[in-house]
């Protein structure tokens, strides 16, 4: 719909008037007082659409409700209407855009996402156009953006042997489907790992080198467990010792061998097949001619994008931003893209994650709202994790049991009323606690943390809890 425009558009929720009482303004107009100081900036011109239209509008499909100017104080909005209205901020100093030809709306709320995805950050982007300029429409394009940012970076100085990207739309792209893991091991990038994130963030594409991984004992035994164990694959006190491919109705499969048999494996063996590995149609051939990872497309489904990560203990590397950069780069990214409200989809360690958007709120590196979602591993017949009780303690929930060795038998306890903030409710001034030694809440935090900091200047409104999101078989 804005490509068909044929327009540039201003989204105009991009300023911090986030909580502005134009998102609930009459069906008219809205209007603040105005003051004497003078920094108004007046939008003109263009097309002003207000999006006010009510649901029973919409399906009505009426003329898209539209204002003649905007008035910006600072960072807030302080009038939406008509010209008429607009003349009181028309004042010495007063800075009059026009829009011309450009289209002007109001922020965008982003309903899921995973703010600030720290892979995000650390990869390079390959979003489409018009979602990046340039865009990654082809193949090519895509394998030259990798090896440029590589170069761009030091990759090869700093000894990087990791390429991680997000953002590549199989859709979008001039071959109308998935990179194979063949495409992205063509010339230089084969010195590579590469690991590419899909657009949905559901799925990724993996080269060949990284894809070797999986055939390699001690990876096997060392990160690929470690990964098992996280996802509740395997019970935390087994071991994954090798693997290899099997093959059942014609289909090949990944599967693992476990040091022990397993009661979370399929009718309580030692035999775990990993879900999620896309294989190629002639897999099968391929695997009598002892042909194994050739068998691989590379394209790894929710879950399985774990299955082939970086080995830091055996000497792989990835780039790595700056501290505390995650939420000034994400809140510009999602800015440039009209999102004044990000989403953080499944927080897995709410307390770092809140205290992170606390700081950067605090430092002014953050202008956008964000709600945060703090997620709950709740695999059928795992019990309860640390993550889990950690995010509840977090928001103040008394009455867990979070020193039984079985996740079975632990309990999260319950929210205290009036205390424990609710789903919707403003947590920019809470406290999370430091893991489960000190106590949540808005009262005595930390000394200088960024709630304490936020409390005496009396923030508000750009911290909101969301719903919890249940995890049940490793997606996103």
């Amino acid at each position: 719909y804005m490509v068909g425009l044929g327009k540039k558009f201003l989204i105009y929720g991009i300023c911090t008037m986030l909580g502005s009482p134009f998102m609930v303004m009459s069906s008219t107009s809205f209007a603040a007082p105005v003051k004497a100081s003078t920094n108004y900036t007046l939008y003109q011109g263009g097309t002003i659409y207000t999006m006010q239209e009510s649901v029973e509008e919409v399906q009505k499909n009426i003329e898209p409700k539209k204002a003649e100017v905007v008035v910006v104080q600072g960072d807030k909005i302080v009038y939406v209407g008509n010209q008429k209205g607009a003349e009181q901020y028309k004042v010495k100093g007063t800075k009059i855009v026009d829009l011309g030809n450009n289209v002007m709306l109001p922020g965008f709320v982003d309903s899921h996402s995973h703010f600030p995805s720290a892979v995000a950050i650390q990869s390079i982007d390959v979003n489409p156009t018009p979602i990046s300029e340039p865009g990654i429409d082809t193949l090519k394009a895509l394998q030259e953006k990798l090896l440029a940012k590589a170069k761009e970076r030091g990759y090869n100085e700093k000894q990087i042997n990791w390429i991680q990207a997000f953002g590549y739309d199989d859709t979008m792209l001039d071959i109308l489907k998935h990179p194979s893991q063949e495409q992205l091991s063509e010339g230089e990038l084969g010195s590579y790992n590469v690991h590419i994130i899909h657009i949905s963030g559901h799925m990724a594409v993996t080269n060949t080198k990284a894809l070797l991984k999986l055939f390699n004992e001690q990876y096997i035994q060392g990160a690929l467990t470690n990964v098992l164990i996280g996802q509740a694959r395997i019970s935390p006190t087994n071991k994954a010792m090798s693997a290899a491919l099997v093959e059942h109705g014609g289909q090949v499969q990944y599967e693992v061998t476990l040091q022990n048999d397993d009661k979370l494996a399929p009718n309580g063996k030692n035999k775990v097949i990993l879900p999620g590995i896309q294989m190629k149609p002639n897999a099968a051939q391929l695997m009598k001619e002892g042909k194994k990872v050739e068998c691989f497309t590379g394209l790894l489904i929710e879950g399985a994008q774990g299955y082939v990560v970086p080995d830091f203990n055996n000497g792989d590397r990835v780039y790595i931003p700056k501290a505390g950069e995650e939420f000034s780069y994400a809140s510009k990214d999602y800015a440039s893209k009209g999102v004044t409200t990000a989403n953080h989809g499944g927080a897995h360690n709410l307390a770092a994650v809140l205290k992170g958007a606390q700081k950067s709120i605090a430092d002014g590196k953050m202008k956008l709202r964000l709600t945060l979602q703090p997620r709950v591993y709740a695999n059928l017949g795992t019990g309860i994790s640390d993550a889990t009780l950690a995010n509840h303690y977090a928001l103040g929930w008394t009455g867990m049991d979070t020193t039984n060795a079985d996740p079975m038998k632990r309990t999260i306890g319950s929210p205290v009323k009036g205390v424990s903030p609710e789903i919707g409710g403003d947590i920019t001034q809470w406290y999370p606690g430091e893991g489960t030694k000190d106590k949540p809440g808005k009262k005595d935090p930390e000394a200088g943390s960024a709630a304490e900091i936020l409390q005496k200047e009396k923030v508000q409104n750009k911290l909101f809890l969301g719903s919890w999101k249940y995890t049940y078989d490793g997606s996103i």
